[in-house]
């Protein structure tokens, strides 16, 4: 017990705090006033980095943009009740000269009836006589089509299909003339398209990749043809609308549109677009309207 006595003797020796007996201490108003203070000094710096730990902040910051060079992602769903598949054409154009006419990789068209139901692809739409219609497509075809007085855009000098001569009609700066005339249009069966599908509408969904640059990509009637500098869409038959006079017209439902990858990653989350045009209905009686809409991508973390 005494070595250990001496122990703590020993060990008092480093105190840097030494205490007096209690009977020279003396108490006094100012040194109290110092102790609260410094007691609410440290109890409110306490809690202001408490505060401040669990508060998240926005600062914003201004980062270039390394990966001009990769494509920015875009995901659509959008449904046309009046304008039968075959006839949208979807079209990327872009500041550097860049251009997608008729784009359809890792595009789906749906077929939809008035209703807004899903036609089966396997489903019947007309039945009647085709006799005439089926000897003309059973006769041979011939080596070289005839491109009917326009200038044939194919090296060989023919035009093989009804598409062919559509493009050389637009490319001379000339109508198309009655598709029952052309015997390529007669064989693919381009005027029975047009009229069994006249009344449908079309779901386009899919995936696009463009260059992060300012561009456009749009829906229209029509084949879409490049001749020069011009973009041009072949719109005679939606003019004209079907053969029992229904008319066509651009009215749509927009059901998503995001701009930018689609991951769980919060950051990239934060640089996408989401569903900014989601819910959006587009009404237009008239067939010959364009409807648009501009939005600007910026990017901020």
């Amino acid at each position: 017990m005494a070595k250990k006595g001496a122990l703590f003797r020993n060990l008092r020796q480093f105190d840097g705090y030494a205490k007096t007996l209690d009977e020279f201490r003396v108490k006094t108003t100012s040194g109290a006033s110092v102790t609260l203070i410094s007691a609410f000094i440290v109890i409110y710096l306490v809690l202001s980095e408490l505060i401040t730990y669990n508060t998240s902040t926005w600062s914003p910051s201004l980062v270039v943009d390394k990966s001009r060079k990769e494509k920015m992602p875009i995901d659509f769903n959008i449904t046309f009740p009046h304008v039968p598949c075959h006839m949208l054409s979807i079209d990327i154009m872009d500041d550097t000269g860049e251009h997608s006419t008729g784009y359809s990789q890792d595009i789906t068209k749906v077929r939809l009836d008035l209703s807004g139901k899903v036609i089966e692809s396997g489903q019947t739409v007309k039945l009647g006589d085709h006799t005439k219609d089926a000897e003309k497509a059973l006769r041979p075809v011939p080596e070289c089509g005839s491109c009917y007085g326009a200038t044939p855009l194919r090296e060989d000098g023919c035009c093989h299909t009804c598409q062919d001569v559509r493009e050389a009609y637009i490319k001379q700066g000339w109508g198309l003339v009655n598709t029952k005339e052309i015997e390529q249009c007669v064989r693919e069966g381009w005027l029975e398209k047009l009229e069994n599908q006249s009344d449908e509408g079309c779901n386009v969904h899919g995936h696009l990749l463009v260059n992060k640059v300012r561009g456009n990509f749009h829906f229209a009637p029509g084949s879409a043809f490049q001749a020069g500098s011009m973009h041009i869409h072949d719109l005679q038959e939606y003019s004209a609308g079907a053969a029992e006079g229904h008319k066509f017209d651009m009215s749509h439902v927009i059901h998503k549109l995001r701009f930018g990858p689609d991951t769980k990653d919060q950051s990239e989350e934060v640089l996408a677009v989401t569903n900014a045009l989601a819910g959006t209905v587009k009404n237009s009686t008239n067939g010959k309207s364009m409807l648009r809409y501009d939005m600007i991508y910026s990017s901020s973390l």
